[in-house]
């Protein structure tokens, strides 16, 4: 419809907004709600943390389309919070996440093409380097959540899954997909 000129971005995003029965937020906020989400998950899904109340604990995640569900189950895992979608445009999105990017202050390391064990070698280095008190991990679409907590210290790790095709077994040497990510025959 957009393509075509029959409506304008807000107007969709008011719609699927209504259809889906979540808020619309028609400006963002200038600062993220929350720094607690890492800067490649928000990019990777198209997604800014919008507000955060203290007293419930729930953290508010503008999309501009899809709400991406299990990332948002991640989340509540890894911030011990509840967290509500709202829908915004794709341009309220991308100046958002440049925003995010120009003041980025968490610690968060990328990792590609891991293996099994070596996600295991570089989580157990970290922890014992951190003096860890906690390690909380989540599956977030193509990555591997882990957080390292050490009193008031945090580290942020993700790990980008490469695809790997079971074998008839299920799964190949290396592979830490989950079976439900797994290719249906």
């Amino acid at each position: 419809m957009r393509n075509l000129g029959f409506a304008e971005e807000a107007q969709i995003a008011a719609a699927l907004a209504k259809q889906w029965a979540c808020p619309l937020m028609r400006t963002l906020p200038a600062r993220p709600a929350n720094d607690s989400v890492p800067l490649q998950l928000l990019q990777s899904f198209r997604m800014v943390p919008v507000h955060f109340s203290k007293v419930n604990r729930i953290l508010h995640v503008a999309f501009a389309g899809d709400i991406e569900y299990r990332v948002l189950f991640s989340i509540e895992r890894m911030l011990a919070c509840k967290t509500e979608p709202c829908l915004t445009t794709k341009a309220q999105i991308e100046a958002a996440l440049a925003r995010v990017q120009a003041r980025n202050p968490s610690e968060e390391k990328l990792f590609e093409n891991c293996d099994t064990e070596e996600m295991v070698r570089i989580l157990s280095n970290y922890s014992a380097r951190l003096c860890a008190a906690e390690v909380r991990t989540a599956h977030c679409g193509e990555f591997f959540w882990a957080r390292i907590l050490s009193g008031a210290n945090s580290i942020d790790l993700l790990f980008s899954r490469r695809r790997i095709l079971p074998t008839s077994a299920g799964y190949t040497a290396g592979d830490w997909s989950f079976p439900s990510d797994q290719p249906r025959r």
